[in-house]
């Protein structure tokens, strides 16, 4: 029988600790990788992505943390890897910031659709308090529109009281001077009513 060397591994784990921690104990961020990379998060159910994080990834570390304290650096490679798994279902690159649910319109103008989560129901539910409180910044103007958003400094009615046909279909840009630095004052007197000049 052979004496096992340095550099050979019992039970799955090294058989001596070299100075470097995270080399040594590298190969279980590569494991985890590589399980998670196998299985496409596109054609998983959230349900089924949940079981293959939770099941198998996060399984595969468990016996060689029973044995050696990771080092912080590891576990934070595999805590990345399980999240970009878990969000990258639509192929987003693991970027969890990206809109997903608002592409064409705002959160305001958002509908609670046919199937909600209970997250998106109760984000939902807060809608109308944070229309209540919430106003434009003009800016350049360009994405918003004169009629039926709040952009007015009023804090009681931030929407147009105006009603020229004019306004409805277009953007509070072209209430401005050609450099967006300034209101076109005559076409503020022509086309509101004293209330909302």
């Amino acid at each position: 029988m052979e004496e096992a060397g340095d550099d050979c591994n019992y039970l799955g784990l090294p058989n001596m600790m070299k100075k470097s921690k995270v080399v040594t104990l590298g190969f279980l961020k590569d494991k985890v990788k590589k399980r998670v990379q196998s299985g496409d998060g596109r054609f998983f159910s959230q349900g089924g992505r949940e079981v293959l994080i939770k099941s198998v990834a996060q399984s595969l570390p468990t016996y060689a943390m029973s044995v050696f304290l990771l080092p912080l650096e590891i576990t934070k490679d595999i805590e990345r890897n399980l999240s970009r798994f878990w969000w990258n279902s639509k192929g987003d690159n693991g970027n969890v910031y990206k809109a997903k649910y608002f592409a064409n319109i705002s959160f305001i103008e958002a509908h609670i659709g046919d199937n909600p989560s209970y997250i998106w129901g109760s984000i939902w539910e807060s809608k109308d308090l944070i229309a209540a409180g919430m106003r434009w910044r003009v800016g350049s103007g360009e994405k918003i529109s004169i009629v039926g958003q709040p952009w007015l400094m009023d804090s009681h009615n931030p929407f147009i009281t105006s009603n020229s046909k004019v306004l409805r279909k277009n953007k509070v840009c072209s209430l401005m001077v050609s450099d967006h630095r300034g209101w076109d004052e005559d076409i503020l007197r022509d086309l509101f009513n004293e209330i909302d000049q």
